[in-house]
């Protein structure tokens, strides 16, 4: 994943930057713009400490209930890190890549998988560190 990404990346979600929608042929699609934050950056260009925009399909509510989420992908929230495989867009909108399978929460050292997830348990180490180490040797 880390050769299609442009950008890999611990990240730290800052808050709720945008919302809006984009028209398909099923309707309108909703989305939200996450303000984050470049904690480490793995792989791709740019430097630790630096602010994105994290652009993810679904919808918050008024009263900040989730309202729409595609399925195993559940929306980002303010204070939630993990590391991300992300996309550029031409706009310098990032877009985790592979949905689930792009995103992994960490808590402290431990990494984590979304239930979504198209990885083996034994293709995702199992500390922040192993992973770091696997991504820059790819």
């Amino acid at each position: 994943m880390t050769n299609h990404s442009d950008l890999v990346a611990e990240i730290e979600v800052v808050d709720i930057q945008a919302t809006g929608s984009i028209p398909s042929d099923a309707g309108d699609l909703p989305y939200v713009d996450f303000d984050a934050t470049v904690m480490d950056l793995l792989a791709g260009n740019g430097a630790s400490g630096r602010e994105i925009v994290i652009r993810q399909t679904g919808a918050y509510g008024a009263d900040g209930e989730v309202e729409f989420e595609i399925s195993d992908d559940p929306l980002i929230r303010a204070g939630d890190e993990f590391v991300a495989f992300l996309h550029e867009s031409e706009e310098g909108v990032y877009f985790i890549g592979g949905g689930p399978t792009g995103r992994l929460p960490i808590e402290g050292e431990r990494v984590y998988q979304l239930d979504g997830s198209e990885l083996r348990a034994d293709e995702v180490p199992e500390s922040l560190t192993e992973l770091s180490q696997a991504i820059s040797t790819q």
